[in-house]
């Protein structure tokens, strides 16, 4: 996953967050998630984005040191939302698991219908083993009828 930050007027990719938070430290204090500190460089909130239990990153928020201080609301508005970048990232990981189910459900359907549309065993052996080299990718694809021989497999 990546980093970003945003500067008040736009949203950049970083490639690494620039105040790393020890993920562990959040792990072991999820219910507890959002910390507030008083740095050099101004307030800061960190929240931790967990996905299935497991922390995978934090989101920090900063001020300026002369600013008001991070009111509970904040904190709340903060923890809200990196609940639901969890949800998000969770829904997006299981959006893409089931469009990945699909497409590997069609291929398999295709290959069936076209391995089905003939009744002659050769014709049958020639269309799996195209077809399964085709969708897997390959260059080379065995199909036998009975054990497959040694030389076969090691090729």
């Amino acid at each position: 996953l990546s980093s970003y930050r945003y500067t008040g007027v736009s949203v950049e990719s970083i490639p690494s967050a620039p105040h790393q938070t020890n993920a562990g430290s959040l792990q072991s204090n999820r219910g507890q998630s959002t910390k507030t500190s008083r740095q050099e460089d101004g307030n800061q909130l960190v929240a931790p984005i967990y996905l299935r239990g497991q922390s995978l990153g934090s989101i920090v928020i900063k001020r300026d040191p002369d600013e008001a201080p991070w009111t509970t609301e904040d904190v709340a508005l903060l923890d809200d939302v990196s609940a639901q970048i969890g949800l998000a990232l969770e829904n997006a990981r299981l959006l893409e698991e089931t469009q990945q189910r699909a497409r590997q459900d069609r291929i398999i359907a295709d290959i069936t219908a076209r391995v089905r549309s003939s009744l002659d065993p050769e014709t049958i052996l020639q269309t799996a083993v195209r077809e399964l080299g085709t969708a897997l990718g390959t260059d080379r694809a065995f199909v036998r009828l009975g054990g497959a021989r040694q030389d076969e497999q090691e090729k």
